[in-house]
């Protein structure tokens, strides 16, 4: 191969563009429970192939042509049966980029009751909420946690390199009656906190 042949061949080619990064949506429902604001967590099924048994909002995947809020009622109202209309913008908070490269939308909105709620028990195990002066009152734990490659998952001529590819990632952690909330989650509700104090 002559490098007259590669620029002849190369010369008048496209590059392909980047596809999109995958976004999502999520809602921080509020709902007030004995005079008191509590946010509203799901832990996720054990069934699920991602992150199963997480804490986490409402949400999901942002559908061909969906706006970010449209999307977290959708999918808080397939999650949970609440209807779209009973939920109540009160703003659009930071977004985020999620460890996997994907783009988060958080919002925060409010509904009046959790009375009558339909939960979609193949990706939602439980329902809870938290009292937000709970979380005012118990400052998080800081830490750090590694992503480790698997060298049995890669082929033998990586395993010296796998080393180098570990990754650090810091994360917030509160522990609300043995359920673990970190990561995303923990990090939107603290930067909540941030903004209401």
């Amino acid at each position: 191969m002559k490098l007259k042949d590669i620029a002849e061949t190369m010369k008048h080619y496209t590059p392909h563009p980047l596809q999109p990064a995958r976004e999502a949506a999520v809602l921080c429902l509020l709902t007030e429970q004995k005079g008191e604001a509590c946010v509203v967590l799901e832990k996720r099924s054990r069934n699920l192939s991602h992150q199963p048994g997480e804490i986490c909002f409402p949400g999901g995947g942002i559908e061909a042509g969906e706006q970010p809020w449209s999307c977290a009622l959708r999918e808080t109202e397939e999650e949970l049966g609440i209807q779209q209309e009973k939920i109540h913008f009160l703003a659009a908070l930071d977004p985020i980029v999620h460890s996997s490269g994907q783009r988060v939308y958080p919002f925060l909105a409010s509904v009046e009751s959790l009375d009558g709620l339909c939960v979609q028990r193949d990706e939602v195990a439980e329902v809870f909420t938290v009292p937000l002066s709970w979380f005012c009152a118990h400052p998080p734990k800081r830490a750090t946690y590694a992503m480790i490659p698997d060298p049995a998952a890669c082929p033998p001529e990586l395993s010296e390199f796998l080393p180098h590819y570990r990754r650090e990632r810091p994360t917030v952690i509160w522990t609300w009656e043995e359920k673990v909330i970190w990561g995303m989650t923990a990090k939107v509700l603290l930067r909540l906190l941030e903004l209401l104090r």
